[in-house]
Order: structure tokens, then sequence, then C-alpha cells
């Protein structure tokens, strides 16, 4: 299960770094075209690694679980079930690689348990040389969160007239309520992100 999920996320990273128009589309309705693209194709790949070694497999899933509830929320709130006529295959690929992620951490549950012990027992020391790359990752992961929500809260009335009909009815009419918790999961995920980095207790 977990190789599907990392062959579906290998795939889908190819259409960002290769630049295909469909995945240019969605990240210039987004507002973070190209780096957002990129960005989340680099995080893709890095947790396409993690899904192929048993010993991270846990990790990659929780990771993708963050990832695809990104997609979906913004296939919600900003692109649509269907995107450029496709059915909305994506929407619901991104919905089925969410539900195997979920399915995948179930199965790995004991590994969290253990790393999570095995952090607890090491929390008196210095974290492990792996501490510092995924608290930066995380950082990065935040930060183009951050950059998503300036995107959707700045775009100007010329550029939302530019997308098609389906789109600017979602710019137009995004639920405040869905505002408000994009803003705290932004603004959070950043905070505690950078205080791990200093590592503060209350991170």
């Amino acid at each position: 299960m977990r190789i599907i999920v990392a062959l579906i996320l290998l795939q889908t990273l190819c259409f960002k770094f290769l630049a295909h128009p469909d995945s240019v589309y969605i990240f210039t309705t987004l507002g973070t075209e190209p780096y957002g693209r990129i960005g989340i194709g680099i995080l893709e790949l890095i947790v396409s690694i993690l899904l192929f070694t048993n010993r991270t497999t846990w990790l990659g899933a929780l990771l993708t679980t963050g990832l695809m509830a990104g997609a979906i929320f913004s296939h919600l709130t900003q692109l649509g079930i269907e995107v450029k006529g496709d059915g909305g295959t994506l929407f619901y690929m991104a919905v089925g690689t969410w539900v195997l992620s979920l399915v995948i951490l179930w199965a790995k549950r004991k590994d969290i348990r253990l790393s999570t012990k095995n952090l607890i027992m090491h929390s008196t020391t210095s974290p492990g040389g792996w501490f510092k790359p995924l608290v930066v990752l995380a950082i990065l992961w935040n930060g183009m969160g951050f950059y998503n929500f300036y995107a959707q809260l700045t775009i100007s009335v010329e550029n939302i007239a530019k997308l098609p009909a389906p789109e600017q009815a979602l710019m137009t009419d995004v639920p405040l309520w869905t505002t408000i918790a994009f803003a705290i999961r932004v603004f959070a995920g950043t905070l505690g992100s950078i205080g791990l980095l200093i590592q503060k207790p209350w991170a």
C-alpha cells in the first residue's frame, strides 16, 4: 500500500517538475506559481523516499496526509472538484491517497509509539541529527502555506476576472470560516515550527 502511495506522489511530482500545463494552471489559480509547484514537488519527492523506507514509512504517511489535506482544501475552496474538465479525477485521487495514508498510519501505529517513546527517553539530551532538517522542512512547508494564504487574501479583482467562471465564483464566495481556519493553521504551524527550531518547550 505504501508503494502505491509513493508511486502516486512520484507521478504527480513529475507533472510539477516538468511544468505540465495542468499543474501550472492549478498553481497559477492558487497564486503560488512557480514556487508552490516546485516546493510541493520537492516535498512529494522527500515523502516518497520516506514511504519507500520501511523504518520511516509512518512519517511519510503522516506527511502525505498533510499534503493531501492541503490539496483537498484547495479543491474545495479555490480549484473546484473538477479542474479543466477532468471529471474530478485529481480531487478523487487526492481523497483516495489521503485515505490510504491514514490506513498506513493505522497499520504503523506501533512504529509511531516506539518513535515517540524514544523521543521522550532522549528528551533530556540534544536532539539527533535528523531533528533540524525535519524542522527546517516543516518551516518551508508552513512558509508555502503562509504564501498561499497571503496570495488568497490579496488577489486583485483584475486577476480574479482572468480566471474561468467556476474559479471566479469560488474566489468570491469563500466562506469566512475557511479563511479563519486557514489562518489558524498557517500561523500556528509556522510559529510551532520556529519554536521547535529554537527548542522552546511550548512548541
